[in-house]
């Protein structure tokens, strides 16, 4: 199998712009080492019952390694506000 540091030593991806990922569980083998050159990030997350793999440690991570996050999470019904525990999550590096 592959992991995202073999991945980008293979193909030789040393910066990415954008880095969508939407692959369930995926997103939680995300490293501050794996976003140190990654500007932005959208994540699909679905609820997962390990709280080591919690959308809330996810977030944390990301902000710890400079990213700006928004959680976007969908109501089919529209008419109230999303009780659903997945979610879309948008992230932009903050340069300081």
């Amino acid at each position: 199998g592959y992991s995202f540091k073999s991945i980008f030593t293979e193909f030789n991806i040393s910066h990415i712009d954008m880095f969508k990922i939407d692959c369930k569980g995926c997103e939680f083998e995300l490293t501050p080492e794996v976003l140190e050159n990654v500007d932005a990030v959208k994540i699909s997350n679905t609820y997962d019952e390990n709280p080591e793999r919690r959308q809330e440690k996810l977030v944390d991570m990301l902000e710890s390694t400079g990213f700006r996050c928004v959680t976007y999470r969908v109501n089919p019904n529209r008419d109230r506000q999303s009780t659903s525990q997945s979610a879309q999550i948008y992230g932009i590096k903050v340069t300081k």
